[in-house]
């Protein structure tokens, strides 16, 4: 079921992971934070080596300096050679001290070349630590950009593809006022969506879809009509629907369903227009064992739901359901016996029952009815053929809550209202 409109969503998601996968994308957030973070520590350490390294230099230094201190008394006998060379003079003053100053010069040069060579050793330490850094932050940076790097789709970009969703939405028989609201939902989820490069970006639209589809089903005011049985009694239930739409049989499910709570039910026949419509109703009431309250054909359909009423008041009956011919806006008898029986009878419940398969006719049915005597619930039947899939989205945006799913030709195959089946069968 749902084939068109969901083959319509497979498409879009696949139409958005094509034009992804072609984007160049976006450094992630959070890798960004980590690569910050292990520039700042890489930065720290260098900080912290840098000081380290020149201590060790004048550690050196320190060591070699005394041995420095001992060469200089090791100078003077630097006088003796003298004293020999010319044992008949004196030595003068100046000359003994000349010598030292001669020395000094290969001193300072030896000095300024250890100086050098712990410059350049500092120099030399100080550089791998960087080149390892930047080797490191440059993975990473490639990484985040590649890998686990977003993207996203722009404002014209997305404004296309959710254009060609609408109009496919309308093809598989969507309202526009439904096709435009479920466009609205998608558009503030895509517009603040980040795709990953790494993940399943078919699949991400797709929950992205969920979500959107999700909200609007939550909007339905589904409720229980078993409920009701507890604040009213008889519980007054009014049929309405066109003919052809499997509305008997789906007396007979709501039927099943109030007898499987252990209530009693009985049936009005108030639709006394049409041809073999009270057999009808009649062959279902033997199936379940449940009595029905008859009238000639052509009698007035109010004394019939009128007589039904206090047939069920007088036996301690749980449940009237009161079947009703189905009525078009230009039969004004038919229409005028409807507001009648509303009036008369006063229901506790008017029911709409229509097919899910319809597409949008439905939604004037609807109206039609709302117009005349107002509407406290929908059952479409119908829901386990291969429809289009665009009814269920149409009747939620109504005001009408949509109760229970005819999945099949069964007493027992009506289901109350999901979410939950509906995003499996429309997104599956």
């Amino acid at each position: 079921m749902f084939g068109l409109i969901k083959n319509k969503i497979k498409s879009f998601a696949k139409s958005i992971e094509d034009k992804l996968k072609t984007k160049e994308p976006e450094p992630a957030e959070e890798v960004e934070e980590v690569v910050t973070e292990l520039e700042e520590k890489a930065t720290a350490k260098e900080a912290e080596e840098q000081p380290q390294k020149p201590a060790k230099t004048e550690a050196i230094l320190e060591k070699k300096k005394p041995k420095e201190a001992k060469e200089k008394p090791a100078e003077k006998p630097l006088e003796k050679p003298a004293q020999f060379k010319a044992p008949a003079q004196e030595p003068k003053q100046e000359s003994v001290l000349a010598e030292p100053e001669a020395q000094r010069p290969k001193l300072e040069d030896a000095k300024a070349k250890l100086a050098k060579q712990k410059t350049r050793a500092q120099a030399a330490k100080a550089e791998k630590p960087k080149e390892v850094t930047k080797e490191k932050v440059g993975l990473l940076t490639k990484l985040k950009k590649t890998v686990v790097g977003t993207v996203s789709l722009s404002s014209s970009e997305l404004d296309q593809f959710l254009l060609d969703l609408e109009f496919s939405m309308l093809e598989a028989d969507v309202a526009a006022d439904s096709a435009e609201k479920v466009v609205s939902l998608l558009r503030d989820k895509f517009s603040k969506a980040k795709f990953k490069r790494n993940e399943d970006i078919s699949q991400k639209v797709m929950e992205l879809f969920r979500e959107s589809l999700s909200e609007l089903f939550q909007q339905n005011k589904a409720f229980d009509i078993l409920a009701k049985t507890q604040t009213a009694r008889p519980l007054k239930i009014l049929m309405l629907g066109p003919n052809g739409v499997g509305k008997t049989t789906t007396i007979g499910k709501v039927t099943k369903m109030f007898q499987n709570q252990g209530k009693k039910v009985v049936f009005a026949a108030a639709d006394t227009w049409r041809a073999a419509s009270i057999e009808q109703l009649e062959e279902h009431a033997n199936r379940l064992g449940v009595k029905v309250i008859k009238h000639a054909y052509g009698a007035d359909p109010t004394a019939v739901a009128f007589d039904a009423v206090k047939h069920a008041e007088a036996h301690n009956v749980d449940v009237v359901i009161i079947d009703t011919a189905g009525r078009q806006e230009t039969n004004v008898n038919l229409v005028e016996q409807l507001r009648k029986i509303n009036r008369v009878i006063q229901p506790d419940l008017r029911l709409f029952i229509g097919e899910g398969i319809v597409g949008n006719a439905i939604l004037e049915q609807i109206k039609a009815y709302k117009e005349t005597i107002g509407l406290d619930g929908v059952i479409l039947t119908k829901m386990d053929l291969d429809n289009k899939g665009g009814t269920v989205l149409s009747v939620l945006m109504e005001d009408v809550p949509v109760l229970y799913f005819g999945v099949g030709q069964g007493y027992d195959d009506l289901i109350p209202f999901s979410k939950e089946f509906l995003l499996e069968k429309m997104l599956s």
